[in-house]
């Protein structure tokens, strides 16, 4: 059997999904690694065998009914969801009524994924009729934070070109969206059904409130550092980030995140996965919630030793400049801790899979992998087993 392995976004997933493959490959199970809607229209033709999709919102239930159609075996990994530890947003991000399902008014015949991988601790999360699809495999986003040998030659390239710099990953893709308009982020919203109940509207609307102020605080944050560098959240539009800084703040797009994390001497956030993955990495974090929405219950819990939040920009500004000034990069002899990772509380098209075929073999190459890699389609690849 084939395992089928969909990339939304390249420089997001593409070295993730790839670490599976190497990991199938070395189990004798060939993969195909491709963005996600080349590879949906094309799998009615393709050979039945197991589908990774990411996460477990409408867009992708409805592709796992349709697979399911072709005899193919719909798992998805529920990365939305990777460091959340509060149920409601679980199920919020999913396309599943959880109130339904916890009066016994759904099972898992009404689920079309086999299995759902998600990280430890999360099995609870669910209602208990969905528990035994819940797999708590962990995520391989979070093993490739202890593969240096991956994206270690990238960071010390930025590091040389950018010295000491503050990195800030922004998060406000409702007010700021790549797709042209708030109206148009609301229809996504609709497709990917969340609007479907009063309780997910409720938190759309909180989203909205936040990104507007996120984005003001962000702003204001970023031209009193020395040096900042703004990654925008790929479903964002870059360009408003250098108009709201005048142009004094560095932007960089279609990157992918380690690199960027490890060179950093600072890493701030406005409530994002990106946090968590550079508090493994060992980076001082500060997670920017101003006003009300310090308690940020999204990502709430990025509150370790390495992380410090802070209700106003301004309140932030002295602590991260006395890190930059003390805190160098990432280096070869700098140990990151994967032990004990836990949950905590907690499209657009333009670079979602451009990579070419000597991108993929050269990423492969620094994972690990030692099989034969082809190019069987636009975009879409071919892992061999060993």
């Amino acid at each position: 059997m084939t395992a089928y392995l969909l990339v939304e976004n390249r420089h997001r997933e593409l070295a993730s999904r790839l670490l599976i493959a190497k990991a199938l490959a070395e189990r004798g199970i060939a993969s195909v690694v491709g963005q996600q809607r080349l590879l949906v229209k094309a799998l009615k033709d393709l050979p039945a065998g197991v589908v990774l999709m990411k996460g477990l919102d409408r867009v992708q239930t409805n592709n796992a009914v349709y697979l399911s159609r072709y005899d193919h075996t719909p798992v998805a990994i529920h990365e939305e969801a990777m460091f959340l530890a509060d149920r409601e947003l679980i199920l919020a991000d999913a396309s599943v009524d959880g109130e339904a399902m916890a009066h016994g008014m759904l099972t898992l015949q009404h689920l079309p994924f086999n299995a759902v991988y998600a990280m430890p601790g999360q099995t609870e999360m669910y209602p208990p009729v969905m528990q035994p699809s819940v797999v708590e495999t962990g995520n391989p986003r979070v093993d490739l934070l202890g593969m240096p040998e991956a994206w270690m030659d990238e960071a010390e390239q930025i590091r040389g070109r950018f010295g000491d710099f503050a990195l800030i990953n922004t998060n406000c893709a409702s007010i700021n969206t790549r797709h042209g308009s708030l109206a148009k982020w609301l229809e996504v919203c609709q497709q990917g059904d969340w609007l479907a109940t009063r309780r997910k509207r409720e938190l759309v609307m909180e989203c909205i409130e936040r990104d507007a102020v996120n984005m003001a605080a962000v702003r204001d944050l970023a031209v009193r550092l020395k040096k900042a560098i703004i990654r925008p959240h790929p479903a964002e539009e870059p360009e408003s980030w250098g108009f709201l800084t005048g142009g004094k703040v560095r932007v960089v797009i279609d990157t992918a995140p380690v690199p960027w994390m490890a060179a950093a001497s600072v890493v701030v956030h406005t409530g994002c996965t990106s946090g968590r993955e550079a508090e493994v990495l060992g980076r001082p974090v500060y997670d920017l919630k101003p006003g009300e929405d310090a308690a940020d219950e999204i990502n709430a819990a990025l509150s370790t030793e390495n992380t410090w939040t802070h209700g106003h920009s301004g309140d932030a500004h002295q602590r991260i400049a006395e890190h930059m000034a003390s805190m160098p990069g990432i280096t070869r002899q700098h140990k990151i801790n994967l032990s004990g990772i836990q949950v905590e509380r907690g499209p657009y098209e333009r670079a979602k899979m451009s990579a070419s075929h000597i991108d993929v073999l050269m990423l492969y190459a620094r994972l690990g992998g030692r099989t034969a890699v082809s190019e069987i389609g636009d975009s879409v690849f071919m892992v061999e087993a060993a």
